[in-house]
């Protein structure tokens, strides 16, 4: 019962901001917008999140060899187009990262390992988009100095100093022995080992620098490609600004609808942009299309997955 009233109020909030958005700016303005399209900028968004996605699939690909599962590529691109299919559709991020741990615990029977891979790919893509927004609100903040830039930035700093404290908890393990009588006090006693076990497969990766530093390119090349993909939408919409702006709102808005609180970020994508993008002069309708463009264009190029969760389940059916 619980669960259920969670979805509901998560199905409520998406209804309403949606209904906010319409009643705010009028079904037209939606209408005219996206009459006038620019095709090839779509086009342009579906290739960069269509690689993003592909690189993406290589750098989860070398997490699970660093913790010795090793798998096919095509079966971890299919785990992780998988786990983005059900992200568009499921509460927050959670979702498809649960697909996915479910895969590789499944595939690998090591249930720490899975988990520590999936939570490692999210942490690196989560570290590297505050880094990208704290390095693009500091020049904001310095091109333009106002109350709105400054709320924006400190915002920022906020969310890095969480991830910076995260960072430290996991590679320094004095630091987080600290936290441990804590952890032992709120977690079920069945449940230590386990954490255990994923803290210290985690903080295996601390030893291996430049394999850090391998990710931490390849995350850089990932996290561009999605993000250009949001520009050039925004482009397809007539709405031309630098594509800076988008290196310090999409981390932003992706934090956002991280959150369990919408049913796969509807609502909270488009009213976030509509807000956040105003400091850019961006009409509120115009940011709200081209963020519920970016929506679908996930969906559609997360689209192997869903198929190659169907033709799965299809194989097992057949088996029985």
């Amino acid at each position: 019962m619980k669960k259920s009233y969670r979805l509901v109020l998560k199905l409520a909030v998406s209804f309403v901001l949606l209904y906010y958005l319409i009643y705010k700016y009028e079904l037209s303005a939606f209408y005219d917008s996206l009459l006038n399209l620019k095709g090839y900028w779509v086009i342009i968004a579906l290739g960069c999140m269509m690689l993003s996605n592909l690189i993406g699939t290589f750098q989860w690909n070398l997490i699970l060899k660093q913790l010795d599962i090793h798998l096919p590529l095509r079966r971890v691109a299919a785990f992780y187009f998988t786990g983005l299919f059900f992200n568009n559709f499921l509460l927050s991020f959670i979702g498809g990262d649960v697909v996915r741990y479910y895969d590789i615990r499944k595939t690998s029977g090591n249930k720490s390992a899975a988990i520590s891979t999936v939570l490692f790919d999210r942490f690196v893509g989560t570290i590297i988009l505050a880094s990208l927004a704290l390095l693009g609100s500091l020049y904001m903040l310095y091109e333009r100095d106002s109350s709105d830039t400054r709320t924006i930035f400190y915002g920022i700093l906020m969310i890095f100093g969480i991830l910076s404290f995260a960072l430290l908890f996991l590679f320094n393990k004095p630091f987080a022995k600290r936290f441990e009588p804590l952890g032992m006090f709120i977690t079920p006693n069945r449940a230590h080992a386990l954490l255990r076990d994923i803290y210290n497969s985690l903080h295996y990766f601390r030893d291996h620098k430049l394999f850090l530093g391998s990710l931490v390119l390849i995350g850089l090349l990932l996290q561009s490609a999605r993000i250009f993909a949001h520009y050039s939408l925004a482009r397809s919409v007539d709405v031309s600004i630098s594509v800076g702006y988008f290196f310090i709102f999409i981390p932003i808005i992706t934090f956002m609808i991280s959150l369990p609180i919408s049913f796969g970020g509807i609502g909270v994508r488009e009213w976030s942009a509509s807000v956040l993008f105003k400091v850019a002069a961006v009409a509120g309708e115009d940011a709200a299309i081209f963020e519920g463009l970016a929506y679908i264009v996930a969906i559609i190029c997360s689209l192997p997955g869903g198929i190659a969760f169907v033709f799965r389940k299809h194989e097992v059916k057949k088996k029985d």
